[in-house]
């Protein structure tokens, strides 16, 4: 009988689930299948990786990656994965795993503010309309990037209050007193890094949002919105006041799209 796999990658990882012909599933995370990390090494070991999956001959995959709204990308991924022994390929982009997970088949205006921010119109089955997504070296409102930027700056030009400068130096400055420059690489891991400061830091996840609010939001009439995202999830107090001060009500937050995609698959496979 056959048997599924579903992956949704983003900007840092790939989230697989497979579910087998008695419905068992099993979570898996492995590296993110971003065009970014495309070479000939990297399509060695996602082969890899799936031919080692029992049963994959009878295994339908269904691909959902950030980059792949792109056809060219989406086309080249599911070359590369055909080259596998699955069953059957199927590749659809971030935005679609992000609608499917949120919306399923119902439609309405979503957002990614995670590693990456993003708003789309989702219709039920495909992507509408997508505003801003242009990455954290354009743009990026409304991410932990853009809020972990934001405190960073002002962090080296001395505007933070004594207590927030107190916490985040002690938050940079760690193992007897080295900088973590992991931190000053993936200014994301700071938003994480914080999330227990919600309220020590709220003026700067406002700003985050009115930034995003007044470049995505602002011209676009909604009433509603739900958001997937690590960053919307993890900073919830925030999200959920900000956009009722708006007048938008946020029906839903989730963290990762993979289980919900899971449980919406019907929707979407053949």
């Amino acid at each position: 009988m056959k048997q599924y796999l579903i992956a949704d990658s983003g900007g840092t990882k790939t989230d697989w689930c497979l579910i087998d012909s008695k419905g068992a599933k099993l979570f898996l995370t492995t590296e993110s299948a971003h065009p970014s990390n495309w070479d000939d090494k990297f399509f060695e070991r996602l082969l890899e990786f799936i031919n080692e999956i029992p049963k994959v001959e009878l295994t339908d995959l269904y691909f959902f990656g950030a980059g792949c709204l792109n056809e060219v990308n989406r086309t080249l991924m599911k070359e590369k994965l055909m080259l596998s022994k699955l069953n059957k390929v199927k590749v659809q982009s971030d935005l679609h795993a992000a609608g499917y997970a949120l919306y399923g088949a119902d439609s309405g205006w979503g957002a990614i503010m995670g590693t990456g921010s993003v708003l789309f119109k989702w219709t039920g089955s495909n992507v509408a309309e997508v505003v801003g997504g242009k990455g954290y070296l354009k743009g990026d409102e409304g991410s932990g990037f853009y809020f972990g930027n934001l405190i960073f700056e002002n962090y080296c030009n001395d505007k933070l209050s004594a207590e927030q400068k107190n916490i985040f130096s002690n938050y940079l400055v760690q193992n007897e007193g080295v900088i973590n420059f992991d931190i000053l690489k993936s200014r994301a891991c700071i938003a994480k890094g914080l999330h227990l400061y919600q309220e020590t830091f709220c003026e700067y996840h406002e700003k985050n949002l009115e930034i995003f609010y007044q470049k995505h939001l602002h011209n676009i009439s909604i009433k509603s919105l739900r958001i997937l995202g690590g960053y919307a999830f993890h900073h919830s107090s925030n999200f959920i006041r900000f956009f009722h001060e708006k007048r938008i009500h946020l029906k839903r937050i989730i963290d990762k799209p993979i289980a919900d995609l899971v449980e919406q698959m019907g929707v979407f496979i053949d």
